[in-house]
């Protein structure tokens, strides 16, 4: 599932393009913008999940498919990690609602965080960079689908001002129950009647590169106020 709050561990990596240049001390709490290098760190977060309602997957992905996984993420769209002391914590990314190209506007967000993140402002945090970045890039509309009841999640939602599509009863069995879905959605960019084609994020940081460490910078200023 996605865009649940949600939490366990560790490593570290370079950034997308040349991006996020200037990166707080690694003693301290802090977002960065993860690569393939970050999957093995990002795996430990997510892997206590699987025994969970909360992402519908039945086992843990082996260490090479999870590296392939946040490899195909990071081709398209922004991954973001909370980092600290050399440790992952916490990350965040965008993926692809629906295959057709005709959704290519839309997108759908995972936020994941390990008990050591969580409490302290990461969640919020990586979810603005996150729905700036998306902006930056084209992107219209972005998504929630989180396994119900989830409270923290849903106050996540509702304090950035998504919209609760609907409910997907019995959306899917899994830890011996039938679980239902919640749909969030939120408008984060016009409209427009002729659209171009939302820019491939490594592309667009590597383009724009001041302006995507600018939106990492204030994810970090308000993750220290």
């Amino acid at each position: 599932m996605s865009s649940q709050l949600r939490a366990a561990r560790n490593a570290p990596a370079n950034s997308q393009a040349s991006a996020t240049n200037s990166t707080p001390a690694s003693s301290q709490l802090h977002i960065r913008l993860a690569s393939a290098d970050d999957a093995d760190g990002i795996r430990a977060v997510y892997a206590p999940f699987v025994s969970t309602p909360v992402t519908f997957e039945e086992e843990v992905p082996s260490c090479e498919a999870y590296r392939k996984r946040i490899e195909s993420i990071c081709e398209k769209y922004p991954c973001l990690v909370a980092e600290e002391g050399g440790r992952i914590v916490g990350f965040a990314y965008a993926h692809e609602l629906r295959e057709r190209i005709a959704f290519q506007w839309n997108a759908e967000l995972s936020v994941y965080l390990a008990p050591a993140a969580q409490g302290r402002g990461a969640g919020s945090c990586l979810h603005a960079a996150l729905l700036e970045l998306l902006s930056l890039t084209g992107i219209k509309a972005v998504y929630g689908v989180v396994t119900s009841p989830n409270p923290a999640s849903e106050r996540l939602h509702s304090a950035f001002g998504f919209a609760l599509m609907g409910v997907q009863p019995h959306a899917g069995f899994t830890c011996g129950a039938w679980h239902d879905v919640a749909w969030y959605v939120r408008e984060i960019a016009p409209f427009e009647d002729a659209p171009a084609p939302p820019a491939p994020f490594p592309a667009y940081a590597s383009a724009h590169p001041d302006q995507v460490n600018g939106v990492i910078a204030r994810a970090n200023e308000s993750l220290r106020l």
